[in-house]
């Protein structure tokens, strides 16, 4: 199963890339499309709040086009200490911080029309999540023979997630314009560690909203 799991991505991106050169065998225009956006995890026992900014290169033929993402994003950990004890021992911890994002992305794109003042647009894609932490926690432990303590970093394994998306692309000119929308991001779930101990899973699902421009050439 584990063998299966690790060539999904690859067979999907590639189903990706054949079904967009099919598609843009007629291309068209190229946009750069920058923008921001800000997520619900849906794992809120762990995460807080989440927000981010990309990039995105899409290649259109007349009604589809491929694209390729690039972003960066902070998920923050609310702060959260806890006390467990009774009379024989005594068990502490604190967590705070944020873990840091950025998707590299392969997306299938397809559009309502190319020169109307408002186009609807779909993605569906995949995306790399690269992981770093700086979530730290510190767990002490005492009874009446022993005390210890252990402190450092919280580390996130990289994930794969899937991104379906709707945009609305609004006004502008031959040159530019404005893009405003939605989606969610699906499936992502990794790994956590303390100290080389696993910790279990935490899921990097979330629903989000998104804005920002677009530059044709």
């Amino acid at each position: 199963m584990k063998h299966q799991s690790t060539h999904i991505p690859l067979v999907l991106s590639l189903l990706i890339l054949l079904l967009a050169a099919i598609a843009t065998a007629g291309h068209s225009e190229g946009q750069l499309r920058f923008g921001g956006y800000l997520l619900a995890p849906s794992d809120d026992d762990i995460w807080s709040k989440a927000s981010g900014m990309d990039a995105q290169l899409i290649m259109w033929g007349k009604h589809a086009g491929i694209g390729f993402t690039f972003g960066y994003g902070e998920w923050t950990v609310p702060e959260q200490s806890s006390v467990i004890s009774n009379s024989y021992y005594a068990v502490g911890s604190a967590v705070e911080g944020n873990a840091n994002m950025t998707p590299l992305g392969l997306s299938l794109f397809l559009r309502t029309g190319s020169n109307s003042k408002v186009n609807l647009i779909i993605e569906g894609g995949l995306r790399l999540l690269l992981m770093g932490s700086d979530i730290n926690a510190s767990l002490v432990y005492y009874d009446y023979y022993n005390y210890a303590t252990a402190t450092g970093t919280i580390e996130i394994d990289n994930a794969f997630a899937g991104i379906l998306a709707a945009d609305l692309e609004i006004g502008g000119n031959e040159t530019a314009s404005l893009f405003v929308g939605g989606g969610l991001q699906i499936g992502g779930t990794s790994k956590m560690k303390f100290q080389n101990q696993e910790l279990g899973e935490v899921e990097l699902s979330a629903a989000f909203l998104r804005a920002g421009f677009t530059g044709r050439f």
